[in-house]
C-alpha cells in the first residue's frame, strides 16, 4: 500500500500548490521512485496557449 500512499502524498501536495512538500514526499517515498519504479518512460504532456 505504500505505493498508493506515496502517490497520494504527491498528488495532494500538487493540488495544494506546495512544491516544497512534493520534494519531501519524493524523498520520503518508500516505493515510488525507488529501484526501477518510476525510471521507465517519462512523459510530460502539456500545451502552450497561443494567445
Amino acid at each position: 500500500m505504500s505505493l498508493l500512499n506515496d502517490t497520494k502524498c504527491i498528488i495532494e501536495s500538487l493540488q495544494e500548490n506546495r512544491i516544497d512538500n512534493v520534494k519531501k514526499c519524493i524523498l520520503n517515498a518508500k516505493k515510488l521512485f525507488r529501484g526501477t519504479s518510476g525510471l521507465g518512460m517519462n512523459w510530460y504532456i502539456g500545451y502552450k496557449d497561443e494567445s
